[in-house]
């Protein structure tokens, strides 16, 4: 079977789903709030089932964004470095990223000239 990890923000987050003190949005008050009976209501959960694969890492926290070069940016080594565990690496990795580069008036043309 194949291994599926995540790499997002706050869109991909789940709590019990993520790493230990990552940031999370969807705690128990937002997943009634938005309607998440459970975690096979999320994006991710429904596209792993529809690739007959399992998750390996949900690598997401909330309010990050996928530029800079320190955690929690997506970007960032240990973020990118976390995407696997001791045993095992993914087949595929899912990104969904971006609207917080985009809120917070980021122009990814300079960031990606730096």
């Amino acid at each position: 079977m194949r291994l599926v990890s995540v790499l997002g923000d706050s869109i991909s987050t789940f709590e019990g789903y993520n790493p230990e003190d990552y940031a999370v949005y969807y705690d128990k008050y937002m997943q009634d709030w938005n309607g998440l009976r459970n975690v096979e209501d999320t994006w991710w959960a429904r596209v792993i089932r529809s690739l007959h694969a399992r998750l390996c890492v949900n690598n997401s926290y909330s309010g990050s964004r996928v530029t800079g070069e320190t955690f929690p940016a997506g970007a960032s080594e240990e973020r990118l470095r976390n995407l696997g565990t001791e045993e095992n690496d993914p087949d595929l990795i899912l990104i969904y990223m971006g609207l917080n580069d985009f809120a917070g008036g980021i122009d990814l043309v300079s960031s990606l000239d730096s």
